[in-house]
């Protein structure tokens, strides 16, 4: 010991701390940081550490809360009982492990779920399910504390006791509550249909708030329960609209349900199950959208509402409405979205889409582009780019139909591939190129030779490449293994771009990711994981050129407790090879439900932020010396008196308060309309009261026709300063009159109108629905890449003339931006009346290099979890319910930035310009461009301007809200969600499981139709199969996500714990044969036959993936084959056991006999989500479901059983 060259402390503490039981040092350690056993620690012999200005200290730990909270004590499980006991084991050696065990009932129904020990407290979380004297679900509920429990069965009178000490106390609600489960109410039949649902909480139920479900027909000319009858004509390549009068009395089955609020919405069903009709009610006017298909069941049409009042003119339908072709193997070939040019698919003779081409590529002058696809032997995305063609879409169609578009690796092409099929297609138009199955896939032909530069290379402390009998494995199968992305530049033209190597452990877990950045210089990313897959440590080392200047070193550690949740985040950041302290980000607390209580930024008490909840886990209360918010649903606000206040019941959040430290409280009173839009804020606060109130007029489709806001016009006044007219065609806005004349006040972020007459295009559209000018900003064009992002915008307006220019990586990923101003005034962001006069031209820089970001080539910041880094000093975000940046704190505890918000993201002008400038990531935490007044926020996929509540382009997954403009923000409720990456609301559509109800139905119609000698029973009975697994998954009151993949990927069913969402993802194409397998295994767990195993993903996030026999495979094969064809000369009985068997990926088997064989499957480039797909384990004929989770008690999970399940549907 008297080796040792520097003090190690050791401490014995209750931290929860993730740790292994026991620690053996007897080698010269080289690596400083932290090491935690819960038993003991051992230094033998050989042992020595000696600390470096990079190795930083060591600190050995020995805490015993980080054990197995009932370490050497059996769970006390009830013997009376009939129950399955499950163990998760979270240590490598056995010693440590989570524990469910859910009892039954004599009738073999799951009465009560007890998590053992899962609490921060190591209480049990126990649920209870009562059912009524028919046998049906009566009071499911929620989890209630009980400590001691150790497992065992609790009985009914004892369990209320447990809850009633949960939920009727203040130490987990920010209110007394006594009614802690949900209720159904049935009718009075055989149907046991559900007309009352009733959630957790007293106030709901004693009001009788709750969900109410009513079962009728449609009736002709009802104000309510009419319905129009289209029809969809023609050919399923030219298919017509017309309208035929109505459906008449009694045709259609309609669902009304009302929301706890009463406001009604209805859909009506045909007798083939298909939606034709989904209506809500805004008083007595109806909002409705209408879904017409043709005889194959194909969608052909959809008319959101304001078609209906408009009329069905083919301009209208261009205008408002979605249009849908297919061939004739019902794979959609055209669709035409609202505003916007048509876009062409083609496919392969294996269903891959080859071609695809938009409006804007096919008017590209001088010569059109298609999008071009093309994939390896296994079906996965190799090259994707751009080829310029004058090809039409019909020869296009005829070239592919029976051709495979199929390339196999070739290192001496230049990307590495061959070029057999399709060589017209010119290489030189790649713009993503993915590599799988090896990691010297990658060609070393090119002029940077970066197999060498992005190399692997062995780093203590972290994962190691997969190791088989002490040899490196150079053949990760199924993995991506490397990418490259090329740049598109502001001129439109491609340049090398960035490129990726990712590198794997033995169990499929990436470990280390090297890519060259568009800069010169390198990215290399290590991580360590401990056994459950939760990432313990990540390194990242930035460099900026190819010398290796610019160094930047972070090291993350993250922590856990026993039950897998996140306790702290550290960061240390060595500048070249200048180590600073390590900096504790993320300090964070839970309470005995395991929601987040309380966390900690960097130490600073005055960042300490506590978090309140009502019964039903809303967010209550945010709470921290320097900013604090409470929200209001069912209850009102209590700092300021609102003589019209509105509670709300359905989840919209009826008020708000919020304070920063040295203000008084500030408050919102919201009301909205019977679609849950929001139609009007009302403020109180500082001043008094309205002074920033604001008002919103829509039409039907969620556009803003009129919107009004109160706010400053002066250090000291307060008026109105937005009192505006938008006017559309269709969905895409093209004027804008403000009747507030606009005024010279810098902070001021109103809406700033150049007087034009009424019937002036202020705002102009290109074939892809994208905004290509605006008048009112001076924007005089904004060009687009093949990507549908801005490149270049060119600014000219009576205060500053210039340009601002965009670098994006074929993934999507901003690399750079540059501003370029033509004179001597910059950041102009109000309109004056003298007209310029060009001088000289100033650029402005940004280059963003992951989280590390650049201003003129020198670092200007460096992005943390929670805040940045700027000149060597961490700055904190404190952030509200929607992740709005309300508060940036730096490290001595100084506040840089204060933010406060209109509900559409727009800023109060309280804020100086200079504090404006102080840093850009604002509402929803996204970033703000305000140079030369353009004042977008950048959500990745698409920009939006806050002044007036809409995207500048078409979402690109409108159609999972068809009744929706394609440039409304967040369905008009800004207080209730976001828009992550400006691509869909973070709530689940249910579009996609309508249309897969939709298919079956009318597949199932053929099939009897034409089954005039029996040879289609074998297809009826899986249609049927299908049919009755959709009605259950419906009603199962799961929350479901379909999810169309990229090409390329491959398809799953899986359970996202942290989401509690099943998640059915299947590859895309317009046959979906593989979502209709995926629905298989849904409608196969929600009958009891399907089981779930943990595993997690590359980002550590916990997520449960299917176990299944043999049986349940074919099952899924045997339907999706039913769905590729119509007629078939393949047998259903030829999908058997060897089938099952034979099927490979990369030369491996799909589904191992040994399922320790698992096999990762490579999902999503961009995000490096991943996930794993255990084999069957072992195959056979005499194999079933049973027998094989029989052999495998501990490996098979039902997912009723997972944590959070029941009690959080």
């Amino acid at each position: 010991m008297k080796q040792l060259f520097t003090i190690i402390s050791f401490y014995l503490i209750s931290l929860g701390l993730t740790s292994q039981v026991k620690i053996t040092l007897e080698t010269a350690q080289t690596t400083g940081g932290t090491q935690t056993a819960c038993q003991t620690i051992s230094l033998l012999p050989g042992f020595s550490f000696k600390a470096t200005s990079t190795s930083g200290g060591l600190t050995l730990r020995v805490n015993p809360s980080t054990c197995d909270p009932y370490a050497g004590q059996a769970s006390s499980v009830s013997a009376s009982q009939n129950y399955i006991q499950t163990k998760t084991y979270i240590a490598d050696d056995g010693s440590r492990y989570m524990e469910t065990i859910q009892y039954f009932d004599g009738l073999g129904r799951p009465v009560q779920t007890v998590q053992r020990g899962v609490t921060p407290q190591a209480a049990d979380l126990v649920t209870y399910q009562e059912y009524d004297p028919f046998g049906r679900e009566d009071r499911s509920w929620l989890p209630a504390v009980a400590a001691g429990n150790n497992g065992a069965y609790m009985p009914l009178a004892n369990y209320k006791a447990s809850a009633m000490a949960t939920y009727r106390s203040t130490t987990y609600n920010t209110a007394f509550d006594s009614v802690a489960y949900s209720r159904p109410i049935y009718e009075a039949s055989p149907l046991s249909r559900v007309l009352e649902q009733y959630a957790p909480g007293a106030d709901w139920h004693k009001n009788g708030k709750g969900v109410k479900t009513h079962y009728k027909t449609n009736i002709a000319g009802n104000a309510t329960l009419n319905c129009i009858l289209y029809i969809a004509g023609g050919t399923n390549q030219s298919p017509t609209l017309t309208k035929n009068g109505n459906y008449a009395t009694g045709q259609l089955y309609v669902t009304e349900v009302k929301d706890e609020d009463g406001h009604a919405s209805y859909e009506f069903k045909d007798k083939l199950g298909q939606i034709v009709l989904t209506r809500q009610m805004e008083g007595s006017t109806a909002h409705d959208t209408y879904y017409v298909y043709n005889d194959f069941g194909n969608l052909c049409f959809v008319l959101p509402p304001r078609i209906n009042d408009e009329g069905i003119a083919q301009a209208k339908l261009d205008q408002l409405g979605y249009q849908y072709k297919y061939d004739d193997r019902n794979r959609c070939i055209w669709k035409r979205l609202p505003g916007c040019e048509p876009i062409y698919y083609v496919y392969d003779k294996a269903d891959r889409l080859i071609f695809t081409q938009e409006g804007e590529q096919r008017a590209k002058q001088p010569t059109p582009e298609w999008t071009f696809n093309k994939y390896d032997t296994f079906g996965r995305l190799v090259i994707s780019g751009i080829y310029p063609s004058s090809a039409s879409h019909a020869s296009l169609i005829t070239k592919c139909k029976d051709i495979v578009v199929t390339e196999k690796i070739d290192p001496n092409k230049y990307y590495g591939y061959t070029w057999n099929i399709l060589p017209e297609v010119v290489y030189t138009g790649s713009m993503i190129i993915n590599y799988y199955d090896a990691y010297d896939a990658f060609p070393n032909n090119t002029q940077i030779n970066y197999r060498e530069l992005l190399k692997y290379t062995e780093k203590s402390g972290y994962g190691q490449r997969y190791i088989d009998n002490g040899l490196l494995l150079n053949t990760p199968k199924g993995q991506l293994t490397a990418t490259r992305a090329r740049s598109l530049m502001p001129d439109g033209s491609m340049e090398v771009g960035t490129v990726s190597m990712l590198y794997y452990d033995n169990r499929g877990r990436l470990i280390q990711t090297k890519s060259a950045n568009h800069l010169g210089g390198v990215d290399e990313e290590y991580i360590a994981y401990n056994f459950t897959g939760q990432p313990t440590k990540k390194m990242h080392v930035h460099t900026k050129d190819a010398n290796g200047g610019g160094k930047q070193t972070e090291v993350y550690t993250y922590t856990y407790d026993h039950a897998g949740r996140l306790l702290t985040t550290t960061h240390q950041l060595t500048d070249g090879t200048t180590a600073r302290p390590q900096v504790t980000l993320a300090d964070n607390t839970y309470d005995e439900l395991g929601r987040l209580k309380s966390n900690q930024k960097g130490g600073l008490a005055s960042s300490k932020t506590t978090y309140g909840y009502n019964i039903r886990s809303w967010t209550k209360s945010i709470t921290s010396p320097l900013f604090s918010q409470t929200l209001y649903y069912n209850d009102k606000v209590t700092a300021h008196s609102y003589s019209d206040y509105e509670s709300a019941y359905n989840g919209n959040i009826s008020g708000m308060e919020w304070q920063l430290q040295g203000e008084s409280k500030r408050s919102y009173r919201f009301k909205y309309d019977n679609l849950s839009r929001l139609l009007h804020a009302a403020y109180n606060g500082v001043t008094s009261g309205g002074m920033y109130n604001t008002s919103y007029i829509y039409d039907k489709h969620g556009n803003i026709t009129g919107l009004n806001r109160i706010g400053k016009t002066s250090a000291v006044n307060y008026a109105l300063v937005d009192n505006m007219t938008l006017t559309y065609a269709g969905n895409q806005m093209i004027h804008v009159a403000d009747g507030v004349k606009n005024f010279a006040y810098a902070p001021s972020a109103d809406f700033k109108d150049v007087p034009n007459a009424p019937g002036v295009v202020e705002y102009t559209y290109n074939k892809n629905g994208a905004m290509n000018k605006d008048l009112n900003k001076g924007i005089t064009e904004i060009q687009y890449n093949s990507l549908n992002l801005p490149r270049a915008i060119e600014i000219a307006n009576p205060s500053v003339k210039g340009r601002i220019k965009y670098t994006y990586s074929a993934a999507g990923v901003k690399l750079r931006t540059v501003h370029e101003t033509d004179m001597n005034v910059q950041n102009a962001t109000v309109m004056a009346v003298a007209p310029f006069s060009p001088e000289t031209t100033t650029t402005e820089t940004t280059d963003y290099v992951g989280n590390v970001i650049y201003k003129n080539n020198v670092l200007n910041r460096i992005l943390v979890d929670g805040g940045y880094i700027e000149g060597g000093v961490y700055h904190y975000y404190m952030t509200d319910h929607l992740g709005n940046n309300r508060v940036v704190v730096n490290a001595s505890g100084t506040v840089t930035q204060r933010n406060h918000y209109y509900p559409f993201g727009t800023a109060f002008a309280e804020n100086t310009v200079d504090e404006q400038k102080k840093q850009p990531y604002k509402y929803n935490g996204k970033e703000l461009d305000q140079m030369h007044g353009l004042n977008l926020y950048d959500y990745s996929a698409r920009y939006y301007e806050s002044a007036v509540g809409r995207f500048t382009t078409v979402d690109p997954l409108a159609e999972k809200y068809y009744s929706w403009s394609p440039y409304a923000y967040v369905m008009n409720n800004p207080l209730k969600y976001t828009d992550p990456t400006g691509m869909y609301v973070s709530e689940e559509s249910v579009g996609a499981w309508v249309n897969a109800a939709f298919r079956t139905y009318i597949l199932l119609e053929i099939y009897q139709r034409n089954n005039t000698n029996g040879q289609y029973d074998q297809a009826i009975s899986y249609l049927q199969l299908t049919s009755s697994n959709l009605e259950k998954i419906w009603n199962s009151g799961n929350r479901y996500e379909i999810t169309q993949l990229e090409l390329g990927s491959i398809g799953g069913f899986s359970y996202d714990k942290e989401r509690n969402i099943f998640k059915i993802e299947y590859l895309g194409g317009f046959d979906d044969d593989n979502l209709y397998h995926e629905i298989t295994h849904g409608g196969q767990y929600e009958n009891g036959t399907l089981g779930f195993m943990y595993v997690q993903d590359s980002n550590g996030k916990i997520r449960a993936v299917p176990f299944t026999g043999v049986n349940s495979e074919i099952e899924a094969y045997r339907v999706s084959h039913v769905y590729a064809k119509i007629t078939s000369n393949k047998n259903i009985e030829d999908i058997n056991t060897n089938y099952v068997r034979s099927i490979q990926v990369n030369g491996n088997d799909l589904y191992p006999v040994n399922m320790n064989a698992s096999l990762g499957h490579y999902l999503d480039g961009e995000s490096q989500y991943w996930t794993i797909r255990l084999g069957l384990s072992p195959i056979g004929s005499d194999k079933t479901q049973s027998i094989v989770v029989g052999e495998h008690p501990n490996d098979f999970v039902k997912l009723n059983q997972l944590p959070f399940m029941k009690w959080n549907k």
